[in-house]
This record gives structure tokens, sequence and C-alpha cells, in this order.
């Protein structure tokens, strides 16, 4: 019973805590695409099971925290690849929720 009560605790704190919609883009990576085999027997016969991974690109900004303006926070995007090309480090970054896209600006921007 302690358990569940420490389990839903942890959720109901997690699910407060509001992303960052704005702020500078520190980090730009990629992940090149690849496949990973894993061995799977059945019976007596080993069988190879193949997963394929596409080319992925990442963006995370730095930005304050909606709940704590004395603390910083970082959120991860993943993107397109026209994206990630738009995107030059130091650069402000807003998350407009309705489009479901990301804007660059050289300057910081105020939010609606």
């Amino acid at each position: 019973m302690k358990i569940k009560l420490l389990v839903l605790m942890l959720v109901m704190v997690l699910a407060c805590c509001r992303p960052i919609t704005s702020g500078w883009v520190i980090k730009k990576t990629f992940y090149p695409a690849h496949s990973t085999t894993q061995m799977t027997s059945v019976g007596k016969v080993m069988i190879p099971i193949v997963h394929h991974y596409d080319d992925r690109w990442t963006i995370t900004i730095l930005g304050q925290d909606p709940d704590n303006p004395k603390k910083t926070q970082t959120r991860v995007f993943h993107v397109y690849q026209y994206t990630y090309d738009a995107a030059n480090l130091g650069e402000w970054c807003i998350y407009d929720e309705d489009l479901r896209k990301l804007r660059f600006s050289k300057q910081p921007v105020l939010e609606k």
C-alpha cells in the first residue's frame, strides 16, 4: 500500500511540472540511421529479429522554468531535418503549441 501511495505521489509531482516553451538553443544532436539485431529462440531454433531506426534530429533548448522563475529548465524536441538545419546554437527558440513547430530568432521574443 505504501508503495502505491509513493508511486501515485511521484506521478502527481511530475504531472505538475509545466515544460518550457521558449529558450536558447543549446544543443543540436543527429542520430544516424542504424539497425540492431536481436536473437530470439523459437523452440530449438534461433531467429534473428532486426530493428531498423531511421535518422533522428533533436534540438535542446534552455529556458526559464514557468513554475519557478529563479530556475532554468531544458527541453528536448524531436524535429525534422529542415528544422534542425534552420536552427543555430545560441538562437532564441519559441515552440508554438498550436502549430506544433519551432520558430527561431536572434533576439528573445516576448510570448503571447
